[in-house]
């Protein structure tokens, strides 16, 4: 046989080597995508057995190919939930608003929370699970979390309140209001704080323990601030750093009903202005005198010793921290106000100028982390007195009913979220 017989020969017992692999390939693709029959009866095999093998194995039946209608409850039943609650409030205000007789002597935050605890416990009762694997599972409304509240729900209602304060009695205040905000909220910050302490050290506060941080964490996170009973090893005493804490979240007053009672009287506008910039204010000196003590406590659960130093800095820090986000919130104030004079022609882009440049800034201060709060509230109020100028009458229209319709609507989200942990389970604890 000639060399090239050979090698014509051996090339084609190769090519045919390969074609009978190739085609066992295939054949396993094959069984691989219809599944192995004796496989998809115990429900292990792959492919369309997998998904056959799912179904009868605790899978959920997923839509017909081709259908008419298909019921998708699961899917959408969380924003379900939140429209409804949504419509039901808008119908509630305007009933509200109607009923004079009504109106005249509730104010309005009442009727929220009102329909925000009944929402609350329907969601409640919907909703409810006993570990944290099927609340994942099952949940209907979201968790209420820091980061929905402060970078979704809070924004909204803060900035609405700082278009407000563009007014000449505001500016006429603004020593009385700051020297209330600031003074008053760090003065009651300090009295609440040194009466809880004092109660404490004289047994006037029972057992006075509190959840360990890492039960808190544990048992707070199953359902929508529910917990169940601790055993006895997770308890521990408190600190005065502990007690300092609680005291920076309730020293901030929000006087929602009383300024609704002004307005309905029709009060001297002196007496609104300083009302009103002060609840809103201090706010942000609350978060603040929050985030120092938080610092201090992060400290202590570490084993460190909170020293003077420490205390010094923190100090300094909220001055750093107020006067920081005012200076970012006036830089991007600035800056909308430049941007609105080239939008003049562009209805649409106004708004959304003032809006995304009005978040910026307090995303940016959070960034850095200074009082996202005050710097929303100087941007706010930069952007009423020079970018609102610059705004055509729609774009101005469009701007202060969307922002009202917004701040209103994470108004209604917040109360609903009330509603819900005032029906959750409590120990409670008279002291």
């Amino acid at each position: 046989m000639s060399g090239k017989t050979m090698h014509d020969h051996s090339l084609a017992h190769d090519m045919g080597h390969d074609a009978h692999a190739l085609a066992s390939t295939g054949h396993d693709a094959h069984a691989d995508a219809h599944g192995d029959p004796h496989a998809d009866a115990h429900g292990h095999g792959s492919g369309h057995g997998d998904g056959h093998g799912d179904a009868h194995g605790g899978g959920h039946h997923g839509p017909p190919p081709i259908s008419l209608a298909f019921w998708k409850l699961s899917h959408v039943q969380p924003y379900l939930v939140v429209t409804m609650f949504i419509i039901l409030t808008g119908f509630a205000k305007m009933v509200f608003h109607k009923m004079h007789w009504l109106s005249s002597r509730i104010p309005e935050s009442v009727l929220l929370i009102i329909v925000g605890a009944i929402s609350g416990a329907i969601i409640n009762t919907i909703d409810a699970c006993e570990i944290q694997e099927e609340c994942d599972d099952i949940r209907t409304f979201p968790r209420f979390t820091p980061s929905l509240f402060f970078y979704f729900l809070l924004p909204p209602i803060i900035l609405e309140s700082a278009f407000s304060l563009h007014n000449k009695v505001f500016m006429d205040n603004l020593r009385s209001i700051i020297l209330y905000a600031v003074f008053g909220t760090i003065c009651n910050f300090l009295m609440i704080g040194g009466l809880l302490i004092l109660f404490y050290n004289i047994k006037w506060m029972g057992s006075s323990t509190v959840y360990k941080s890492e039960f808190t964490q544990r048992a707070i996170e199953p359902h929508h601030l529910n917990f169940t009973v601790p055993e006895e090893n997770e308890f521990t005493s408190m600190t005065n750093i502990q007690i300092l804490l609680f005291a920076s979240l309730i020293s901030a007053v929000d006087p929602v009903a009383v300024l609704a009672v002004f307005s309905e009287v029709g009060v001297n506008p002196d007496l609104y202005y300083m009302v009103f910039g002060e609840s809103l204010l201090n706010d942000g000196v609350a978060v603040v005198l929050y985030n120092m003590m938080n610092a201090f406590a992060g400290l202590e659960s570490t084993g460190a010793e909170v020293t003077g130093l420490h205390i010094i800095t923190g100090i300094g820090s909220f001055f750093t921290v107020a006067l920081g986000g005012l200076f970012v919130g006036f830089v991007f104030g600035l800056i909308t106000a430049v941007v609105t004079k080239y939008t003049t022609d562009i209805v649409a882009l106004e708004p959304l100028a003032v809006f995304s440049l009005a978040y910026l800034s307090y995303v940016f201060a959070d960034l850095v982390n200074w009082s996202g709060i005050i710097s929303l509230i100087g941007c706010g109020m930069l952007q009423a007195h020079y970018a609102f100028k610059n705004i055509s009458e729609h774009g101005h229209t469009c701007i202060h009913v969307f922002i009202k319709m917004l701040a209103g609507l994470c108004d209604c989200i917040i109360f609903i979220y009330l509603g819900m942990a005032l029906f959750g389970s409590h120990t409670w604890h008279t002291g």
